[in-house]
């Protein structure tokens, strides 16, 4: 079996200035001597070039997950809606910031509003300095430490 896939990431600059309003991404696939093509990924993207939909097919080409993003009027990722077809899970996250554009919080519920996760940034000097996962009964699960050394 040869999979090829050719995939670049684009800014959103780039699309932006080529008026890319979606991308779909498909593998050829050669099985016994005979090519298939395959959905991979497919993405959509507003005006200012921000993801609002990206959907992940698995490797026969069927619906995997589907998530769709919403932004503020600042263009910051305000929330995030995730299903996963093959478990049938939804989940959504939402995404704070402080007042110099730092993501601050994430909050992940499922369908039924429970939440299962929440995650925490710190900063000094502007720099991420923290990030701490919670589960659902605000247990610490993670702790991550930025530490920087500077010229």
């Amino acid at each position: 079996m040869l999979v090829s896939v050719t995939t670049f990431a684009q800014s959103k600059k780039n699309l932006r200035a080529n008026s890319i309003k979606s991308k779909l991404t498909q593998k050829i696939v050669t099985i016994d001597g005979s090519q298939k093509k395959i959905n991979d990924e497919y993405e959509e993207y507003d005006k200012h070039g921000n993801l609002i939909l990206k959907i992940e097919y698995n490797k026969e080409g069927n619906l995997k997950e589907k998530t769709s993003y919403k932004y503020d009027k600042f263009n910051k990722l305000s929330e995030e809606l995730n299903v996963d077809e093959k478990e049938g899970k939804i989940t959504k996250t939402t995404f704070y910031y402080d007042a110099l554009n730092n993501k601050i919080k994430e909050v992940v519920v499922d369908k039924e509003g429970n939440k299962l996760k929440v995650i925490e940034y710190k900063y000094e000097k502007n720099l991420k300095s923290e990030r701490r996962e919670y589960d659902e009964n605000q247990n610490l699960k993670s702790l991550k430490v930025y530490t920087y050394q500077y010229f």
